[in-house]
């Protein structure tokens, strides 16, 4: 989720924390796999806060060009100055640049990042063989459009080629502090998710139990694996296509639409579980505070909340779920979970669906009220807010 919390006065855009976002350097330190004890050279002028952080890491910083193990840099240099610390940089060494500028590497290998949507506010970062379509990145953050990502990044320059190619990084500085992780993405071989700090370790840990608790009840779905190595989640990479894969959200008839997605949220939400009726919690009441829906609506006892389209792959005919990150093991409407996807789906897609029909009438398409839409809406501004951290 890269958005904060909704109001949803007549179901209004959503709004980017943009203020609670790392600058691309900031983010740069935070996601490497920096080993303590280590020395990091780090030259005059970069901000203080980056030597804290190192400090907090466990690991040494001189100022000194002599006896390093990473050297960690604010901005461009020229190429002399590179090749002078790749000279005295050790085999399994790295050196980090928050700011390229067009630098090459003349010897070694250079993983350059692009950042998205700018080096200021980083909330993704790509490899320059990964970047998506523009309308991918339109869906987002729409208010990119008309925009481009430029040369602006971050670079790692390494002796040799790295065996795993980091193909993308996904950052949550967003969330509150005991929900950020950064998602890096190797390639086609695996995606590895960090817990920005301690204070995030248990959330992460918990996702490796959901998959487990989630493959047990998910009958008809397969849940991607995942395991923890250290303190790292690492989920086996499944490519595949989206349930919705074909249909063209730009000509197709309104009712086909409909009836498609509807279809497609009907194979997430089976479940090989007897449902339950809503029954208020303590768990629900943090994640929902002030939120009551009616003893009638239906539930399961465990579920998936972010059974949204995207979060789901089609793959030699078995559909996979790779995101069960938010998963509640006590009763919420299945309605509710139903309404996201539809919701997400329609943000997502919002460049081939907005000119065609509005939120508020898609949501009503597809079997909501007006009183469903304002409950609903609210609940998913209440479960934003404690994510982000701002209850």
């Amino acid at each position: 989720m890269n958005y904060v919390a909704l109001k949803y006065n007549g179901i209004r855009s959503r709004m980017l924390a943009l203020k609670n976002l790392k600058d691309a350097g900031a983010n740069l330190i935070a996601w490497f796999r920096w080993e303590s004890g280590r020395t990091v050279y780090v030259p005059t002028g970069c901000p203080s806060c980056w030597s804290s952080y190192l400090d907090s890491r466990g690991l040494k910083t001189t100022s000194s060009m002599d006896g390093f193990d990473y050297a960690l840099l604010a901005s461009a240099v020229s190429q002399s100055e590179l090749d002078s610390l790749f000279d005295k940089l050790p085999a399994d060494g790295a050196i980090l640049c928050a700011d390229i500028k067009g630098m090459t590497a003349s010897c070694g290998y250079m993983l350059k990042l692009l950042s998205f949507p700018d080096n200021k506010n980083a909330m993704q970062l790509y490899s320059s063989d990964s970047i998506p379509s523009r309308d991918e990145l339109i869906n987002i953050l729409p208010s990119w459009r008309g925009k481009n990502i430029g040369d602006s990044g971050v670079a790692v320059f390494y002796k040799t080629e790295p065996s795993d190619k980091l193909t993308s990084v996904k950052f949550n500085t967003h969330r509150g502090p005991a929900f950020r992780l950064t998602t890096l993405v190797y390639g086609g071989s695996k995606v590895v998710k960090k817990a920005d700090s301690s204070a995030a370790l248990a959330h992460l840990k918990r996702i490796a139990s959901n998959s487990s608790r989630l493959s047990s009840v998910m009958s008809d779905i397969q849940v991607i694996p995942c395991h923890m190595n250290g303190e790292d989640l690492v989920i086996e990479y499944v490519k595949g296509s989206s349930l919705m894969e074909g249909v063209d959200l730009e000509r197709a008839d309104m009712a086909d639409i409909r009836s498609l997605l509807s279809a497609a949220c009907d194979k997430i939400l089976s479940y090989g579980c007897e449902t339950v009726p809503f029954a208020s919690s303590d768990l629900f009441n943090r994640l929902f505070p002030g939120i009551q829906p009616s003893a009638d609506e239906v539930c399961y006892p465990l579920i998936n909340l972010d059974s949204n389209i995207d979060n789901f792959k089609v793959s030699d005919g078995r559909i996979y779920c790779y995101d069960c990150e938010w998963t509640a093991d006590f009763p919420v409407p299945i309605r509710f979970v139903r309404f996201r996807c539809y919701f997400y789906f329609y943000r997502d897609n919002i460049d081939k669906l907005g000119s065609r029909i509005d939120l508020k009438s898609f949501l009503k398409l597809m079997d909501f009220s007006s009183a469903d839409i304002k409950f609903f809406s609210l609940m998913e501004e209440t479960f934003q807010w404690y994510v982000n951290g701002l209850t």
